[in-house]
């Protein structure tokens, strides 16, 4: 993602999407339904601080009152401010930290609440990023280095745009954020790093190394893509002295299988591809309708079979104290979904108005209106999100993607172009670049007429985008800690974890930029019947359960093109369930 002004005018309705909010008439029915439920007349209100046990402020701790929907979170200095709706505990939860519950005293009085680090977790997650530091090395334009003595940015592509169609280099780096090749095949062409970075009126194009050898741009028409081993963008001053005047506006570093650095390590393998483990279990299938089906208020329902005596019953259980609880509420859309998506709506507003301000349960409701494939209300509630959150990062991506759901494609395209920039201010999306790179090709690739194109660079406009198998995982707390298993035709297998001891550095930054998912791609894979598995890995006590959004596309970017979404309520899963079978 690029900073500064874009080589076009962008769209101006993100700048004025706060006030147009504001003023638009309220056409959808979420705004229809009154707050009708255990919101006293008088909201206390009580503020303080969250520190950890040697006083440091602890930022984006989830502050909730038991037995409500209510929540909020520290700012960076630890501070929260939360209206009350009952007198009930607080409980608090932070990366890192064990949970703590906090007795509602005196809300004229500030709390401070000191939370306790999770010292074993702690331990081991710094021991195991000592053992990686000491290990890991990345090119660098002075040969190969640890990561950890690397002071100056280093890009690593490996084969993320790399397919089986492309003839030669320039194929690949029309398709590589950042990139520019400007010229044609018959007159010669040249990559640029960066679009304007450089402030130079005519600048030099990058220099190619290719296994430590600077090369004639003219050479990458003869590099075969397929023998690719690692691509490395060197961009400051400091990464290229080496080269001198040469290197003095980028360097891109090829290394192919002819390097001898090709012997030392292990080919990377994409996102998705197995890792050599045997896979020999037995798991049961999700069955999220048969979990929703054994519990008190379905069977409660499930003794009528006329929507409005259903909904009558529904009345009477919303106010028991039992039920105030998210699961209630989306397990009693989904009862009511046999008889059309207005009655499933019906209740999602009703959550609604009782979580305006519970970022987590906004998203849980987004995930179900998507899975119902109702877009336009999921519009809604993502614009009303971003209103209370503008600082989540991934809240601007999903809201791009729905208004292209919806028809909305120049919206959705000027949407993406500031987010490929970072022209919204305050806020940077580098974290889910390639996501959103992704996604902008296929809404160009599917819509290209009807999207002003003209401005866009070059690499956006290549021909032939295409993925064979997309998954985009997609979780409502980045708190979360669980696993993702892939299993290939032939029984291997591979887990992704988003724990704190695998991945902690990623959910830490997930917290502070807001956002919460993962993209994995399947190409020129093992051919047949995948298997996906799931399983949350750590039960530690929380306000609102964490929902997974799995949605995948074949044929993504294609005329073919299929997607499937699935929304799963990862407390129910602490034993592991095959979340999804598909033939590829």
């Amino acid at each position: 993602m690029k900073s500064g002004k874009p080589p076009y005018e962008v769209s101006v309705e993100l700048r004025t999407f706060r006030k147009r909010l504001s003023m638009k008439k309220i056409v959808l029915s979420f705004m229809v339904f009154a707050v009708s439920l255990g919101v006293h007349s008088q909201e206390r209100t009580i503020q303080g601080t969250v520190v950890s046990v040697n006083g440091e402020p602890v930022a984006n701790a989830i502050v909730a009152e038991k037995g409500t929907f209510n929540e909020t979170e520290t700012d960076a200095d630890g501070n929260f401010r939360l209206a009350l709706q009952s007198e009930n505990e607080l409980l608090v939860t932070a990366f890192m930290m064990d949970p703590k519950t906090v007795l509602v005293g005196n809300p004229s009085e500030a709390l401070s609440i000191t939370m306790a680090t999770n010292a074993e977790l702690l331990e081991a997650v710094q021991l195991r990023k000592v053992r990686e530091r000491e290990g890991k090395y990345v090119n660098t334009a002075t040969g190969r280095k640890k990561k950890r003595g690397v002071g100056y940015s280093v890009y690593d592509l490996q084969e993320a745009y790399i397919s089986a169609g492309d003839t030669d280099m320039f194929e690949v780096f029309k398709k590589i954020p950042g990139v520019q090749v400007k010229g044609t095949t018959l007159l010669g062409q040249d990559p640029y790093v960066g679009f304007t970075k450089w402030g130079a009126i005519n600048p030099p194009p990058a220099l190619i190394v290719v296994d430590d050898v600077p090369v004639d741009q003219n050479m990458l028409s003869t590099i075969n893509p397929s023998s690719i081993v690692d691509i490395t963008f060197l961009k400051s001053l400091a990464s290229t002295t080496i080269y001198g005047s040469l290197g003095g506006f980028g360097v891109i570093k090829i290394t192919t299988k002819n390097s001898p650095y090709y012997k030392e390590e292990k080919l990377r393998e994409n996102t998705a591809l197995v890792k050599g483990n045997d896979y020999d279990e037995k798991v049961p299938m999700l069955s999220e309708w048969g979990i929703a089906s054994s519990k008190s208020y379905w069977q409660v329902l499930n003794q009528t079979t006329q929507p409005d005596e259903a909904l009558a019953l529904y009345n009477d259980l919303k106010q028991q104290p039992e039920n105030r609880n998210v699961p209630f509420y989306i397990d009693v859309a989904d009862y009511f979904s046999r008889y059309g998506n207005l009655y499933a709506h019906t209740i999602l507003s009703d959550l609604f108005n009782q979580a305006q301000g519970n970022a987590r349960i906004l998203k849980t409701i987004v995930f179900t209106l998507e899975e119902k494939q109702m877009y336009k209300p999921a519009i809604y509630v993502l614009e009303h999100t971003i209103e209370k959150y503008p600082g989540h990062i991934q809240l601007y991506r999903d809201l791009a993607r729905l208004y292209a759901e919806v028809g909305r494609y120049n919206t959705a395209a000027n949407l993406y172009k500031q987010m490929i920039y970072n022209t919204v201010p305050n806020v940077d999306f580098t974290p889910i670049e390639d996501i959103v790179f992704n996604e902008f090709r296929s809404l160009i690739a599917h819509h290209k007429n009807k999207i002003d194109y003209k401005t866009l660079p070059s690499e956006f406009m290549v021909a032939g985008f295409k993925k064979d198998v997309r998954i985009v995982l997609e979780y409502t707390n980045p708190q979360s800690e669980f696993e993702v298993q892939f299993v290939s035709p032939s029984k291997k297998y591979f887990t992704w974890q988003h724990t704190y001891f695998d991945n902690a550095d990623l959910i830490a930054q997930e917290i502070e930029k807001g956002f919460a998912l993962k993209e994995f791609i399947l190409e020129d894979n093992d051919y047949g019947n995948w298997i996906v598995n799931v399983r949350q890995t750590n039960d530690a006590e929380t306000a609102t359960p964490t929902y997974l959004k799995y949605t995948i596309y074949k044929d993504y970017g294609t005329p073919q093109e299929t997607k499937k979404v699935k929304v799963v309520d990862l407390s129910n899963h602490n034993s592991k369930v095959t979340l999804d079978r598909f033939f590829y």
